[in-house]
Parts: C-alpha cells; structure tokens; sequence
C-alpha cells in the first residue's frame, strides 16, 4: 500500500531494504574469510541516529560493525546537522584506521546535501 503522504515511499524504502541487506551480506562474507571489510559511500541516509533501521539492519548486535562517520559534527551544509555519506567497517578495518583522521571534506561544488568523506588507513603487509 502507497503511503498517501509520500507516494512512492514504499518502493523506494523496499529497494534500499534489499540493498541493505547486499550491503550486509557481503560484509558478513568478508568477514568470514578474514578480510578487513570497508563500505565508503551515499547512503543517503543518517544512519548514525539513533535508532535508524538501516543501520540496525547493517550492523545488527550480533555481528556490528564500526560507523566512524557517526562522530563527526557536519559542517558541509548548515542546513542538514546529520552526515548521509559514510564510512562503515568490518573485519578487523577499524584497527587499521588511523585515529582521528574520518574526516568531512568541504564543499567543492554545488550539491543538494552531500560533502564526501574521507580516512587514513595502515597498509598490512601481505606475508
């Protein structure tokens, strides 16, 4: 059923549930096989709030994952006070993250809601 107040909310809802759960079975697959997993990118959602169902779909208690995106204060756009692009890791990548260096890029162009961000990591050596 459309919801009257937004028509097309179901569907649109309905295909980001599906990506979601692409999203989360290729990490947790990752994961498996002792990759260091990382998911950089527009989620086009604030999924650092509190309660978000994608996250808690993403990164369910049982196998969380780590959201470094969700400190950081935006100041891309004084409009919006959540990020909607992030960085989401997996698999031992949060160890490998360079402390304090997820940071929000300012804005370059004219976009509606988005300022990239960014993180350093350690490289391993492969032996």
């Amino acid at each position: 059923m459309e919801n009257a107040e937004h028509p097309g909310d179901e569907r649109i809802c309905t295909v980001l549930r599906g990506q979601i759960n692409k999203l989360k079975a290729w990490a947790g697959a990752g994961r498996a096989e002792g990759e260091a997993v990382i998911i950089l990118g527009d989620f086009n959602r604030r999924i650092a709030v509190p309660g978000d169902w994608a996250w808690e779909l993403l990164s369910p208690s049982s196998a969380p994952l780590h959201l470094p995106t969700e400190a950081l204060i935006t100041r891309c756009d004084t409009r919006f006070t959540e990020l909607i692009d992030h960085l989401v890791l997996g698999g031992g990548a949060a160890e490998l993250l360079v402390p304090g260096s997820t940071y929000e890029w300012s804005r370059e162009w004219e976009h509606p809601d988005h300022c990239a961000v960014s993180a350093d990591f350690l490289l391993q050596d492969g032996a």
